[in-house]
């Protein structure tokens, strides 16, 4: 396309002063119809086909995608809204790939630059495994902005990491590709639970919405290496950082490159592993054979497992659910020995029955908390009784607080739910 006024022309497509970025792009419709005879697409065919507004979409919610795709039809205004300004990342510099240019060129194309090496955390060319080189663009307003064969001081962006973390950056390239040429792939996690439950499933949650927050950083800073983290400006610092308020929901605002970071490394913990996660041999309780249990914390080869039903375990990795070592037992093997007593079984018979030592069954007979721990749910409605019957009775919540610390540090653990309703009523 031959533009004789570029000063006019950059002005009038992309507005007053408008500086090169790979990021939005915008005023689409003036594009379109100044292109009209050389490119014939419309606005939105643009947005699809030609900008990286495909890939930032899959991360917003239908009324974000609206408002996003209204912008990039008309002029940019100078002052974004802070959930657009979070979303979309604006690098003064552009990245190609050796290997895809050669391709252009012996195909007898000229070379251009590709979407795909464009998208944010993208390093590694997602078609031929090599790290990309970068521009830096400084380009005066009204000026041409840059063509492959202006590229005079580019630079490889290749850094110092391992083979693994190598590999988890190239996977990062596949998938935000696949995002932006819509080939199926999701960003979302999976599931209701959201990126908690893919957490818990890799072992990383405690309980019902505590975290091993500092294992979970240490993790995924050694899944990608420092030195790449840093350069995205996403290496998580102090206890409360970006990776703990995506997981835990506390951080609810559109993000790209955060999401396709969790998925990689969720994805790369989870088949890594080679375990499957542990269910309850817990034959007598309620929720049945293979019930996953709720809480997994693994320490070196060791999983200590924790279920609704009362019953604790330990076992190594990869071993058989069959091989676990039973510490707490539960209420529903205590309720089972006691029956097995008053039908008249002796304390011999009993621990056959039950598969337990002679001890063991004589404590799970009288009630033994040591053995016989109560459920998850029991505790919880217990705790939440008595702190509402506390909360009613000193009539603050502050007060209670204070004079009751353990009971309020149970309700917090149990039934957070319940310690909210008092706090609003």
């Amino acid at each position: 396309m031959l533009v004789s006024d570029w000063k006019t022309f950059v002005s009038g497509l992309f507005g007053y002063g408008a500086r090169f970025n790979t990021g939005l792009a915008y005023n689409l419709s003036e594009v379109a119809q100044q292109t009209r005879a050389s490119l014939g697409m419309s606005a939105l065919e643009i947005a699809e086909r030609l900008t990286l507004f495909p890939y930032y979409a899959k991360f917003c919610s239908r009324s974000l995608r609206r408002q996003l795709l209204g912008r990039m039809m008309h002029w940019s205004l100078r002052h974004q809204r802070g959930d657009v300004q979070k979303l979309i990342q604006r690098p003064h510099v552009i990245r190609y790939c050796c290997s895809c240019a050669d391709e252009d060129r012996s195909s007898g194309r000229a070379a251009t630059w590709k979407r795909c090496h464009q998208l944010p955390g993208v390093l590694v060319c997602p078609r031929h495994g090599v790290w990309l080189f970068e521009h830096p663009v400084n380009v005066p307003a009204y000026s041409a902005w840059p063509t492959l064969a202006d590229v005079k001081q580019a630079v490889p962006v290749e850094f110092d990491v391992s083979e693994s973390e190598q590999s988890a950056i190239r996977r990062i390239g596949d998938l935000s590709a696949s995002l932006l040429c819509d080939t199926g792939s999701n960003a979302s996690p999976p599931g209701e639970g959201g990126w908690l439950e893919l957490a818990r499933n890799c072992g990383y949650a405690r309980g019902k919405n505590t975290l091993e927050s500092a294992l979970l950083c240490e993790d995924l800073i050694h899944t990608f290496g420092e030195n790449y983290l840093s350069r995205c400006n996403l290496l998580p610092s102090g206890r409360q950082n970006w990776v703990v308020g995506r997981v835990l929901g506390t951080q609810s605002a559109a993000a790209a490159l955060p999401e396709v970071l969790l998925w990689v490394f969720f994805e790369i913990r989870g088949s890594a592993s080679g375990e499957h996660w542990p269910v309850c041999p817990n034959r007598y309780a309620a929720h049945g054979p293979a019930h996953p249990v709720e809480v997994r914390r693994r320490s070196h080869v060791k999983l200590f497992c924790y279920c609704r039903c009362g019953m604790s375990f330990v076992k190594k990795v990869g071993d058989d659910d069959a091989d676990s070592a039973i510490s707490v037992y539960g209420e529903a093997y205590a309720a089972e020995a006691v029956r097995l007593a008053s039908d008249g079984l002796s304390g011999a018979e009993i621990a056959r029955s039950l598969g337990v030592s002679e001890t063991t069954a004589r404590n799970l007979t009288r009630g033994s908390q040591r053995y016989a721990r109560s459920s998850v749910e029991a505790t919880a409605a217990r705790a939440s009784s008595e702190w509402k019957a506390a909360v009613k009775s000193a009539g603050i919540v502050s007060v209670v607080q204070k004079e009751r610390d353990g009971l309020y540090r149970r309700v917090r653990r149990f039934d957070p739910e319940a310690l909210e309703s008092t706090r609003k009523g």
